[in-house]
């Protein structure tokens, strides 16, 4: 007996250290990255932004209001669990992180469904925090303009799609299809509008809410159609729809016989409303106004909000559509909007580009409400240190941010700046105050704390043409999105081959901070002696120049991987360059062995490779694009590599790999930085996600 009351002693004990140590979780943070520092003092990764990006979906959990989902169009869904003030991501398990449409179940809130961009749909039942596809019987390549669930019946499930093609002419084919079963299994329901040669496709469901046997259809080029029994048939509903490039459609919940619905088009005519079971339509004139999402305030549904792409921001009709007023955001590119159901002040906006806004007054007023929320390529991070350090990330099209609170908010820091397509940032390894800005426009200088760029003039041969062969696809710049969000088509993904003003990439020589190299998109390589302050010609001219290396004793010896896939070396600096055998497919990164000079590590599209000097040995990775490699000097044989699919750690010089964090699995990874006051902190740049902060010992 006392034996036992010995142990469960020693049991509170341990109980009670384990909830001391448990972290205070802050307002929106995720509710599952608790850690016992009894077992390991790591602390959890931290994305700190820049935060923004293209949110086109937006939901609320019908139950617990403050819970918000958040579609974007490419770092896949955020939540919120305070209102919409903080986000996280909730992405594990899609692997397609184009989000195109939400739905939550009202029966059951906690099971939700995301549509892709060619992906198709995937549904959680905790959340969203993590997914799994539900495709069967979807065809392949669907991508997913709408979902609706049942408000009566969690098993059924609608999901208007299309199937991706180069060009923008029909056949769209398009179908609408239902789940009887929770997404287990799908059925076309609605195909063929306008004709097997239209094959149009649906934009926007509705049901309606005293009766969802009746629901309403928006389609791209066809307006309404209209079905009475479940979406079992299926007939057009455009008597007095004098533009059918339907868009959005809405049912008010107060109503049954007659139902009142809404539509907004696209082709710039406006809204229509039906008030006898859409039987009819009336034109509610908006000239000129381009609209992408519409909401209804189900607490006062007179009034109605329209989200728009044509410079009227944010539509508020406060009469049931008679009129409209514009309530703001009219510089913004505005996807969808949100209305808290439990408070008609609470309205929530996604834009293009620059994340979530967020009203507390019905639309009188908006504030960027973001935090969190990181969908923006970053390219480039600088730390400059000091009391508070001060952190520079480069965004590609959006240029130089500032943070001095450690992410938390960041500010724009583009004085001076000629071009915001950003490749890269970097700092002087022994001035770390003097920053460097890749630009496709050229080369930029700043020296903190200023807050000006100056534009850096590049001296020698310089022929100006179109940088040769392709360069990396994925941390370059991702599909445009305002492009593949775009209604009327859906045009190829193209890349247009770069300038030679493009700056590709920058290395200093490890022995010596005087020395650096600069690779440009078509002019070759530019040599720095006075620590980057001026450039000269140094070979390659008319070649893009995607990585350099420099040999960690000899400031004169440096390697350059061409975008042709070729690798050169230089043992005098530039003066003359030799081709030594390359590791096959594209060369992503370069890096040198701090412990053994004569190594090379390369990062290319199918995994890292080794150069003993005399040739390429397989390090792992196979079929990886790997686009950054970081070496520990402190530690022989320690190495990140990252790049498509996340980042991984070898502690055996690549021998062998381990997943460093999978929070980043789903993610291209554009770069890797250590902290240089807390070398133990790493960060990972995505091209969709912002920056990963990760403690890595």
């Amino acid at each position: 007996m006392v034996k036992l009351r010995a142990w469960l002693v020693l049991l509170a004990c341990f109980a009670s250290l384990f909830l001391l140590f448990l972290p205070v979780h802050g307002e929106g943070e995720p509710p599952f990255s608790t850690y016992l520092p009894l077992i390991s003092s790591e602390p959890p990764p931290q994305w700190v932004g820049p935060y923004g990006g293209s949110v086109v979906a937006l939901e609320t959990d019908p139950r617990s209001p403050n819970i918000v989902y958040a579609g974007t169009f490419g770092a896949g869904v955020y939540k919120s669990t305070d209102g919409g003030v903080h986000w996280f991501p909730a992405r594990d398990g899609l692997t397609n992180l184009m989000i195109n449409s939400l739905a939550v179940d009202a029966l059951h809130p906690s099971t939700l469904y995301a549509g892709t961009y060619r992906s198709g749909v995937f549904k959680s039942t905790d959340g969203g925090l993590t997914w799994a596809p539900v495709n069967n019987g979807i065809a392949a390549g669907a991508i997913v303009y709408t979902l609706a669930v049942d408000p009566e019946n969690s098993s059924r499930v609608y999901a208007g799609t299309r199937i991706y093609k180069d060009e923008a002419l029909p056949p769209w084919k398009g179908i609408l299809y239902k789940s009887e079963d929770g997404g287990n299994s799908w059925r076309a329901v609605l195909e063929n509008v306008g004709g097997s040669d239209q094959q149009d496709w649906v934009y926007s469901i509705a049901l309606l809410p005293r009766d969802p046997n009746i629901l309403l259809a928006a389609t791209h080029e066809h307006g309404a159609y209209l079905s009475r029994d479940y979406g079992r048939t299926w007939s057009p509903a455009n008597t007095g729809v004098d533009d059918l490039s339907g868009r959005a459609v809405l049912f008010d919940p107060r109503y049954r016989n007659p139902s009142v619905a809404y539509m907004g088009v696209w082709h710039r005519t406006g809204f229509y409303k039906s008030t006898n079971d859409v039987v009819t339509w009336n034109l509610l004139a908006y000239p000129n106004v381009k609209v992408y999402g519409m909401a209804l305030d189900p607490q006062a549904p007179e009034n109605v909000y329209a989200a728009t792409f044509s410079n009227h921001g944010v539509l508020k009709s406060g009469n049931g559509g008679q009129s409209w007023a514009v309530t703001g955001l009219t510089n913004e590119l505005v996807y969808s909007v949100l209305v808290n159901p439990d408070n008609s002040a609470l309205v929530y906006a996604g834009v293009v580009s620059n994340g979530i806004y967020r009203s507390s007054d019905g639309a009188k007023s908006w504030s960027n409400m973001s935090s969190g929320l990181a969908h923006l390529n970053v390219t480039g991070l600088a730390i400059v240190p000091g009391i508070p350090p001060r952190w520079y990330a480069a965004v590609y099209g959006r240029g130089i941010f500032l943070s001095t609170d450690q992410g938390q908010t960041w500010t724009p820091v583009n004085s001076g700046l000629g071009n915001l397509n950003l490749r890269g940032l970097f700092s002087h390894p022994t001035s770390p105050t003097r920053l460097f800005a890749l630009t496709e426009g050229g080369l930029y200088r700043l020296d903190a704390p200023s807050s000006a760029w100056m534009k850096l003039t590049l001296v020698g041969e310089d022929t100006g043409t179109a940088a040769k062969g392709s360069v990396p696809p994925l941390p370059v710049s991702p599909p445009d999105p305002l492009t593949l969000l775009m209604p009327d088509g859906a045009p190829a993904m193209q890349t247009s081959a770069l300038p030679s003003t493009a700056m590709l990439t920058l290395a200093f020589a490890p022995s010596d901070a005087g020395v650096a190299y600069l690779g440009t998109g078509g002019a070759g390589v530019y040599k720095s002696m006075d620590g980057g302050l001026t450039w000269n010609a140094a070979g390659l001219n008319g070649q893009s120049v995607t990585a350099l290396a420099v040999h960690p004793a000899s400031p004169q010896q440096v390697y350059a991987a061409t975008s042709s896939g070729a690798v050169q070396r230089s043992e005098d600096g530039g003066s003359t360059w030799t081709p030594i055998p390359a590791p096959g497919g594209s060369v992503y990164a370069l890096a040198t062995d701090p412990a053994e000079p004569v190594r090379v590590y390369a990062g290319t599209a199918s995994g890292v490779y080794r150069w003993d000097g005399s040739a390429w040995s397989a390090l792992g990775l196979t079929g990886r694009a790997i686009f950054a490699l970081w070496a520990d000097a402190a530690r022989a044989g320690r190495w990140i590599a990252a790049g498509q699919g996340g980042a991984f750690l070898s502690e055996d010089g690549g021998m062998t790999w381990v997943e460093l964090e999978p929070q980043l699995r789903a993610l291209n990874v554009n770069a890797v930085r250590a902290d240089p006051a807390e070398p133990h902190w790493m960060f990972f740049l995505t091209t969709e996600s912002g920056t990963l902060r990760r403690w890595v010992r």
